[in-house]
């Protein structure tokens, strides 16, 4: 899907915007596998300007808490400032998370995702992507 995206907005000269979730950031400065190879192809994209790259500020919160096991609070910090310039980030409200809450969705993280942000759904161009 990614790749069909890719492709759809470099004809359309549009850059791609991609919802990522924390498991993807995580994978990434983590280096755990097996999907950090993955995550690193997206970050590159991502500094070469292919795509943009947005996460939930619900996120920042549980990818510090994992990232800092892997790496100390003070390379923890570092890690989410870098995070901060990297990519967009994208608030949520009280009523968008009553309305994750309604749905079916099975990964909650996701479903406030999806649900957080009218800019968010507005995206013409966007992709989710989201490490198994």
């Amino acid at each position: 899907m990614t790749n069909k995206l890719l492709q759809k907005n470099c004809q359309e000269n549009m850059v791609p915007k991609l919802f990522i979730d924390s498991n993807v950031v995580i994978d990434f400065f983590t280096d755990r596998q097996p999907h950090a190879n993955a995550a690193s192809e997206l970050f590159e994209l991502n500094e070469n300007g292919k795509i943009q790259l947005y996460l939930s500020a619900v996120s920042i919160h549980n990818i510090y808490c994992i990232v800092r096991r892997y790496l100390g609070h003070e390379k923890t910090l570092e890690v989410v400032e870098d995070l901060t310039d990297m990519t967009e980030i994208i608030g949520t409200t009280k009523n968008k998370i009553v309305q994750a809450l309604k749905n079916n969705f099975k990964d909650f993280e996701v479903s406030i995702q999806l649900f957080k942000n009218e800019r968010l759904m507005k995206f013409t161009n966007l992709a989710i992507f989201q490490a198994n």
